[in-house]
């Protein structure tokens, strides 16, 4: 069970998306997972947010001990919102990917993200763990522009904090960060 919440703008236009997420190892080779989002978004021109309930399902399949495949899908009914003048869509998103761990401490990740009306997204990368509480991560991304990213993980008991950062040809370096609690390990 996990709750998550991030939020995305500034003062005149924001987004944010609270989730509630379940899921379920059914054996040693498959999990599911399923998440409830309730989206909103500000716009100062309104003045009020407007909202959409949209879900989110994952699946996860051991392969061999090293290979691991994935899928899963971002408001796969392709929920939607109305403000006072229009109808927002909300992007509907269909993942899949998959992990190699070369050793324990080093894995290989990629993803092809298709959003129904835009273009393919290929990314990938590198995880180390350096330290039991250290792990480094670097990767690349692709839709139009090819943009790379470099982040980092730090374990402290049941907290894990992440930096991560890519450097856009147009919006320039961004930056992300967060923190998750672990209630048991």
């Amino acid at each position: 069970v996990s709750l998550s919440a991030s939020y995305f703008g500034y003062s005149l236009y924001n987004e944010i998306l609270v989730g509630l997420a379940f899921s379920k190892n059914f054996s040693d080779k498959f999990s599911f997972g399923l998440q409830f989002n309730y989206l909103s978004s500000y716009s100062f021109a309104s003045g009020r947010y407007f909202g959409s309930f949209v879900p989110q399902l994952g699946l996860n399949l051991k392969l061999t001990p090293d290979l691991y495949v994935g899928f899963s899908t971002f408001n796969p009914f392709q929920s939607y919102y109305s403000t006072e003048l229009s109808r927002a869509n909300v992007p509907s998103v269909f993942s899949l990917g998959g992990a190699y761990y070369f050793i324990p401490e080093l894995v290989f990740r990629v993803q092809m993200d298709k959003e129904i009306s835009s273009t393919y997204k290929l990314s990938g990368g590198f995880e180390y763990e350096m330290l039991k509480v250290l792990t480094l991560k670097l990767g690349a991304y692709r839709t139009d522009y090819l943009v790379p990213c470099l982040g980092v993980k730090t374990q402290m008991k049941r907290f894990d904090f992440h930096l991560n950062t890519e450097l856009h040809p147009l919006l320039g370096l961004t930056t992300m960060a967060s923190v998750q609690y672990r209630i048991k390990k």
